[in-house]
């Protein structure tokens, strides 16, 4: 797993409360970003918009974890929502780009994206 973030501000404002997240999947043959014309890419959305309240019930209904608490914020959205790899060594085919907007607006920003890699012990 890889975290590439596009947007620094992201965090702050969830954490505000001044805006929500959507998460969209991204399956294609070719999850390395090659620009291939024969690349065929399937999008869907993981889940529905989700506000601050919407995570902190997520959090608090979840069976513990204390490592949940100790990762960073970005880790701790994307595991929370499925976007982690599933089984060791078996990186997913997906890649996650979650985007924010500012509650009562229509325009979606990109803030981070999940990217898939093969685990590692070391």
């Amino acid at each position: 797993m890889s975290i590439t973030l596009h947007d620094e501000v992201g965090e702050f404002l969830f954490k505000n409360g001044e805006v929500v997240f959507r998460i969209k999947a991204l399956t294609n043959n070719d999850v390395d970003n090659t620009n291939d014309a024969n690349n065929t890419s399937v999008e869907r959305y993981v889940n529905l918009v989700t506000s601050k309240d919407d995570y902190e019930k997520q959090l608090q209904t979840h069976v513990y974890n204390p490592l949940l608490y100790a990762c960073s914020f970005l880790l701790r959205l994307a595991y929370l929502y499925g976007c982690l790899n599933r089984r060791f060594d078996t990186p997913r085919d997906e890649r996650f780009i979650f985007s924010y907007r500012f509650i009562g607006k229509n325009e979606w920003y990109e803030w981070f994206t999940i990217s898939p890699v093969k685990d590692l012990i070391f």
